[in-house]
């Protein structure tokens, strides 16, 4: 069979491939020439809509698939045929919603010019039995959340974790959770808003699955994050940003943890060298006049050497030697305005490690 062009008449917001198909969310309604109402099923070969129909009354954001389910979130009130609100658990074999029902409310919130909004869902995730939403929503699980919250996908009740988002217009775009080095895993959530669990923290925050408190040195962020994805050992995120902890960052950065404490990295710079003993960050500013910051990192207390060679192997400088350091991020301050210009080596040597970056000298 050709292959389709499926032809949406609106917009498609999310996409998600399993077992041979793909499953489309968005505003729309129809696609590959079948009425399908926001959520449809194709091929994913020929792009031909299977006869699944799981329709919503509005728009979908985000899908996920976990066993026999497809949960879906976005701004609707009724989904696979029964009243739920911006929350639901489909059948993948029907598109009927099932008995899960997560109860995200109140049905309408107030914010304080006046308007009354309805809650929506823009990032769902299951994991190990979890079904993680972000969105704009002040219940979900029958208990008080805000904006985010952790669902178990058997009973729809809320879990302990509680990240405590406080302000009115506070709302999490994205959510993406990893495991961590030594038990338990990491929920990142990144989004728009200036507090979190607590504590005062913008945009992008890494959280314990288990109770929702903040985890390790917290990102500092200078705008919106509006996605995130895990990918080996590390946390991509992208949204309207252009700095992350001081570097700049146009966008796009690279998070990597190691174990409780984080390196930043990414936006078309490269990231740090890391390993699970040991990181070292490239060189700021790079080229440098004047001085460069040095950063890195162990994940265990240990003895570093941090030595700078030029390119002939003499060694111009010796910053660390044989020192001991406790666990996590740590930085050193070189000068260089009495150096001729040119080319350099700055070597980590830490945790059984040699990890090597090149720093430039102009004038």
């Amino acid at each position: 069979m050709p292959e389709a062009d499926p032809e949406p008449d609106g917009g498609v917001r999310c996409l998600l491939i399993h077992l041979g198909t793909v499953f489309v969310g968005g505003s729309f309604s129809t696609i590959a020439g079948q009425p399908r109402a926001n959520i449809a099923q194709l091929d994913a070969s020929t792009g031909v809509a299977s006869p699944w129909r799981g329709d919503t009354d509005g728009r979908v954001f985000s899908v996920a698939v976990w066993q026999r389910s497809l949960y879906v979130g976005g701004e609707f009130d009724h989904a696979g045929g029964q009243a739920r609100n911006s929350l639901a658990a489909l059948d993948l074999r029907t598109g009927s919603a099932t008995a899960w029902d997560a109860r995200l409310g109140p049905s309408r919130m107030y914010i304080a010019h006046g308007d009354y909004v309805w809650p929506y869902v823009e990032a769902v995730v299951v994991d190990h039995g979890t079904v993680y939403a972000g969105g704009w929503f002040s219940d979900a699980g029958g208990s008080h959340r805000v904006s985010v919250a952790a669902i178990d996908a058997r009973t729809a009740h809320a879990t302990a974790f509680d990240a405590r988002l406080e302000g009115a217009g506070d709302v999490v775009t994205a959510i993406a959770v990893r495991r961590r080095t030594v038990s338990g895993h990491t929920v990142w959530a990144g989004g728009e808003f200036g507090r979190i669990a607590g504590e005062s923290q913008a945009f992008l925050a890494a959280l314990d699955d288990s109770t929702g408190r903040l985890l390790g040195a917290p990102p500092r962020l200078d705008g919106a994050v509006h996605g995130l994805l895990v990918s080996g050992d590390g946390v991509y995120a992208v949204g309207e940003f252009r700095s992350l902890n001081g570097f700049p960052r146009c966008g796009v950065a690279l998070i990597s943890a190691l174990g409780s404490s984080a390196l930043f990295a990414g936006g078309g710079v490269p990231a740090a060298l890391h390993s699970p003993a040991a990181w070292l960050a490239p060189a700021t500013p790079n080229p440098a006049r004047e001085s460069a910051l040095l950063r890195f990192g162990l994940a265990h207390a240990g003895v570093a050497d941090l030595t700078v060679y030029d390119l002939q192997g003499r060694r111009v400088a010796n910053l660390l030697d044989r020192e001991m350091l406790a666990a996590g991020e740590h930085a050193a301050q070189i000068r260089t305005d009495g150096w001729s210009p040119g080319c350099y080596v700055y070597r980590l040597e830490a945790g059984g490690l040699r990890l090597t970056r090149k720093l430039l000298v102009v004038r």
